[in-house]
């Protein structure tokens, strides 16, 4: 929930750059709406809806205090968790954990570039300046 908003402004820009002509095209075509969203309405919007996804997931790392609110006795995330080791103990696992979320999460937006559709990613970027 915490996220939420971040997810929908990121696929707001992405919807925004989409181009309705390409949909109208495919549904002039003989295209049904379902096999118009599948095959040129998602395609247009796959980078928007990876990066919101990415972004939502580093954003849920951070929320140590909200999760520990909002999570049940039984259910223990691993923010919650790493939290209640600091409390515990005073070694230096958690340290090393964090190092090794961060690299990863690093690695993962490198990955996420590298991949990514040069054009998709500028369009992305580009449709907030409309």
């Amino acid at each position: 929930m915490v996220t939420l908003p971040f997810a929908i402004s990121i696929l707001s820009a992405s919807l925004v750059a989409t181009e309705r002509v390409l949909e109208e095209a495919a549904m002039d075509l003989g295209a049904t709406p379902l096999q118009t969203f599948f095959k040129v309405t998602l395609p247009q919007i796959r980078t928007g809806l990876w990066v919101s996804g990415f972004f939502a997931f580093i954003i849920s790392w951070d929320q140590v205090e909200t999760s520990l609110f909002l999570v049940k006795t039984d259910n223990v995330t691993l923010p919650v968790a790493m939290f209640y080791y600091v409390q515990r103990h005073q070694d230096p696992v958690i340290a090393a954990l964090s190092t090794f979320l961060i690299i990863l999460a690093a690695l993962l937006g490198v990955v996420a570039v590298v991949t990514a559709n040069p054009r998709d990613l500028s369009r992305l970027l580009g449709a907030g300046g409309r």
